[in-house]
């Protein structure tokens, strides 16, 4: 089975303003199911694109938790999930930078405390668990370019910034 998650994060004011509107827009693709949305407004303080972002994949494997069941497989192979995003930050993140943060005390290249430390740390737990399942692939898409679905995440984080 091939899992898809798309996941996207907004805000407007991006960290200027403590309360500067942000939030994120889900969808998880489980074969032979609906496709399941999320759209949430944030309340980081300050709130930020980057922090948005990286919610919105958290968002999305607490999704994955709730409708997706591995007992429900006839013998045990690993699923495929594929994780969607158009944030460079978030996916060189979680899929480079961050051993390099663990070994460094959480320090960044410039010997500065990586910022967003705990988002960050909550996802690797949450990547970590779900690999006892799944074959894990983040895959970079080019935001407004078209892709159906990065389209309604971020009409979704929209929305949620504006309260609709």
């Amino acid at each position: 089975m091939h899992i898809e998650l798309y996941t996207d994060g907004a805000c407007r004011g991006n960290g200027q303003v403590a309360d500067a509107p942000s939030g994120i827009g889900v969808v998880l693709l489980i074969p032979d199911k609906q496709p399941i949305y999320l759209k949430e407004k944030l309340n980081f303080n300050p709130n930020t694109n980057n922090k948005a972002e990286i919610f919105a994949v958290i968002r999305g494997l607490e999704l994955l938790f709730k409708y997706y069941s591995p007992f429900d497989k006839s013998e045990f192979v690993k699923d495929k999930l594929t994780i969607y995003s158009d944030s460079a930050y978030m996916i060189n993140g979680i899929t480079n930078w961050i051993n390099g943060w663990r070994a460094n005390n959480w320090m960044n290249s410039k010997k500065e405390p990586v910022k967003n430390k705990e988002l960050w740390e909550y996802l690797d737990r949450g990547i970590h668990f779900f690999e006892q399942d799944f074959d894990i692939e983040f895959v970079k898409v080019k935001g407004h370019s078209g892709n159906k679905w990065n389209e309604k995440c971020d009409r979704l984080a929209n929305e949620a910034m504006e309260g609709i």
